[in-house]
């Protein structure tokens, strides 16, 4: 940090002199191997700070997602890069054309390397579309081969390594054993401890083998809940033994892989919080230190999940919420509300002696290590953009990304053989999609079935509904007039009496109906089930004696809410890749071999699945 900038950011504190405290050595070691250069790098950078420059390498501030709309915003954050120090800094989606000139800007602007961290939890095509698309933990576990995951770990970090990104924020180590758990879901491998544990594994392999930092979370494990962390305090309100054999050892199994960090979760744990009352994991002494760092002997990177999320500010302010986290042990606050007042507070708890000068000396140690291992401390931090695009989507990659996700589309039910289906015979299709409410969808999210289709097929009718249709979701499929009003799109796009009785009437003139739902696992929605008037409507055009085919792009829970369906497909996902491979599984375009990682209730058990051959 340059004199200018140390100099702003304590007009509001006592500069303390460098004669800092050094990290205590009873600690369990760094799960990342370092060079002697590495480490002396390490300890000398360490050395050489402030308080305030080493709270600040424990500050990583979110970037705003649209840095040309929200470009006063983008300069406050970016600033906190010289004037606090941080350690690093979290982006957002849009595309790698877009944001590799942004951590370009911020790297320049920082005089230690910055840590860039990302929510790649599908291949860097999840956030940036200019990206390969990989498919989601429980598409990956249900190929059944844990090298999936090891070949998805590794694209992950090539080209988040390519474009600036260190730490891909992944495997997600939850088991969803809740099938009302409305925010885990489909980013987990599964409701089967061994699996989840193999597959964690052979990812954060696959990740840390090509060169970025793997993150265990939401640790000590999200899976049992059925509320949504960032909307309320979350509760796994299971017993120690419980928690044991199920939500600890894909953690364990991670730790003993070498895994280089691991996030907390917002989720209130009684049986493991005697003591401290109703808080979040992140804030408990007893989960983060005793039990993460002492019983399972973690030694490496701790980082908050998102300060934002209402399960910590419904009960603290961003100062105290950071201060509590450090004292719970750990070491870097992820998206704070107020990062400014977060760093403010843990300097000010130092010096009123409620946080120990060591312990802040402990992970400002690990989060320099964490970039020594990176390579950053050697500099070369800009990134070439054109290289870093044109790396971007390689053949190999796509190759084998669709091969995974071929792999992974999961027949559950096929009444009389039916599949594969052979065009020749069905030239009147109609395709309903049934959306919920997420504002991601977009035109890519259904197309390439459709298209897939249509290739395939003389006539593909499509019909689009929304279980709560809003202009902001429905404008990216159809241009949408500005006076049009809520209740005119309510009348074209929602399933309204009109809009039902239009999808009767061109059911009865189909031979071949293919019902798709779009349930899609997000942040603040907290429902993962189709509408009651959506279930109904499906069961009519089931009734009508039509061939028709069930297809879920998401969630895989909605399918045992319409057990009538004679065939159904799973999916696990809805990116373009999953559309267009699911349509090429109806058609027997190849052998579909993929099988269920959870149990749908009242329909099938884990593991269940049939071989389809392809159609010669």
């Amino acid at each position: 940090m340059s004199t200018r900038a140390v100099s702003v950011a304590l007009t509001l504190t006592v500069m303390i002199p460098c004669a800092m405290t050094q990290p205590s050595t009873d600690q369990p070691p760094f799960p990342l191997a370092l060079s002697q250069a590495q480490e002396a790098w390490v300890q000398q950078t360490l050395a050489g700070l402030s308080l305030e420059e080493r709270v600040g390498q424990m500050i990583f501030p979110a970037v705003p997602w649209d840095v040309r709309k929200h470009r006063r915003e983008f300069e406050r954050v970016a600033a906190l890069a010289g004037t606090i120090g941080v350690g690093g800094f979290i982006v957002g989606g849009g595309t790698a054309a877009q944001r590799v000139p942004v951590i370009n800007e911020l790297q320049a602007r920082s005089d230690l390397p910055l840590l860039i961290c990302a929510d790649f939890e599908a291949g860097v095509g999840l956030v940036w579309s200019d990206a390969t698309p990989l498919p989601r933990a429980m598409a990956q576990a249900a190929t059944g081969d844990p090298g999936a995951a090891r070949l998805a770990g590794e694209i992950t970090a090539r080209e988040s390594r390519l474009c600036g990104v260190h730490w891909p924020l992944v495997p997600i180590c939850d088991v969803n054993i809740n099938p009302d758990n409305p925010i885990i879901n489909v980013r987990s491998y599964g409701e089967d401890v061994e699996t989840v544990s193999r597959f964690a594994v052979a990812f954060t392999e696959g990740v840390q083998s090509a060169g970025a930092i793997a993150c265990a979370k939401h640790f000590p494990g999200h899976g049992d809940t059925a509320t949504d962390s960032h909307m309320t305090l979350a509760v796994v309100d299971a017993g120690r033994d419980r928690l044991e054999s199920v939500e600890f050892p894909p953690f364990a199994a991670a730790i003993r892989g070498g895994v280089g960090s691991v996030m907390s979760s917002h989720i209130w744990l009684p049986a493991l919080m005697e003591g401290e009352g109703q808080i979040p994991a992140t804030v408990s002494r007893n989960v983060m230190t005793g039990l993460l760092r002492g019983e399972m002997g973690f030694g490496g990177l701790v980082t908050t999940d998102s300060m934002r999320m209402r399960g910590v500010t419904e009960l603290y302010g961003p100062g105290e919420a950071a201060v509590r986290a450090v004292q719970a042990g750990v070491d870097c606050i992820l998206v704070s509300q107020d990062d400014e007042a977060a760093w403010r507070a843990i300097i000010d708890a130092v010096r009123a002696g409620e946080i120990g000068e060591a312990a802040i000396a402990r992970s400002v140690e690990r989060v320099l290590r964490a970039k020594a291992w990176l390579g950053l401390h050697e500099g070369g931090t800009q990134i070439d953009v054109d290289a870093a695009l044109a790396g971007l989507q390689s053949p190999a990659a796509m190759a084998t990304a669709r091969g995974l996700t071929r792999r992974s589309i999961t027949v559950i039910r096929d009444h009389d053989s039916a599949l594969p289906v052979d065009p020749a015979a069905h030239r009147r299709v109609l395709h309903l999609a049934i959306f919920d409410e997420s504002p991601r969808w977009r035109p890519s999210s259904l197309e390439p079935f459709t298209e897939t289709l249509a290739r395939r097929f003389g006539q593909v009718r499509r019909q689009v509904v929304f279980l709560e249709p809003k202009e902001s979701i429905v404008e990216e499929f159809e241009d949408i007039p500005w006076e049009t009003t809520g209740e005119e799109i309510q009348r074209s796009w929602g399933l309204t009496p009109a809009v039902a009785e239009r999808i009767r009437e061109e059911a009865r003139e189909a031979d071949l109906i293919a019902i798709t739902t779009h349930i899609r696992i997000a942040a603040n929605k907290g429902s993962i089930s189709l509408s009651e008037e959506s279930v109904a409507l499906v069961r009519e055009l089931l009734a009508l004696g039509r061939p028709a085919i069930l297809v879920s792009f998401g969630s895989p829970y909605v399918l045992a809410e319409l057990p009538e369906a004679a065939i159904m497909i799973a999916t696990y996902d809805w990116s373009p890749l999953t559309c267009e491979a699911a349509a090429e599984a109806i058609t027997g375009e190849f052998a579909v071999t993929g099988r269920l990682p959870v149990t749908l209730p009242g329909l099938a058990p884990r593991g269940a699945g049939l071989t389809i051959p392809a159609r010669r």
